[in-house]
């Protein structure tokens, strides 16, 4: 899949109703961009242990509409939530070689404050 295919497809699967890009996926997308043979936790610790966020569920549903290919696992010795990951297999890897390869040709050439904002990144794309 081309790069700008790949950055429509993340716009019109990704947005709320107002037309804005959602901030949790973009979390998320730009982790597997960032780290793409890495692991991303879905159960994340806030507030000292006080409470949590489960993103599992939302992940999954991106990388599904996305059509990214992922294994779901648990590394915990118990089996308990703190251990469930995601990770891109080989075939979903291969689905955002083109945008990665993209994405950090703009990343070379622009300022810090740009490279967070994923978001200025594919609506380049799409106008």
């Amino acid at each position: 899949m081309k790069a700008e295919n790949f950055a429509k497809l993340i716009v019109e699967k990704c947005t709320t109703k107002k037309g804005d890009l959602r901030k949790s996926d973009m979390e998320m997308l730009y982790h597997i961009i960032h780290h793409p043979h890495t692991r991303r936790r879905t159960f994340i610790w806030l507030n000292k242990g006080r409470s949590y966020r489960d993103t599992h569920i939302r992940d999954i549903e991106v990388l599904n509409k996305l059509g990214i290919d992922y294994g779901y696992f648990n590394d915990a010795p118990k089996g308990g939530q703190n251990g469930n990951y995601i990770i891109l297999t080989q075939k979903g890897y291969n689905r955002i070689k083109p945008f990665l390869k993209v994405y950090h040709s703009y990343v070379n050439n622009k300022r810090f404050e740009d490279i967070l904002n994923l978001s200025k990144l594919i609506s380049r794309f799409v106008w």
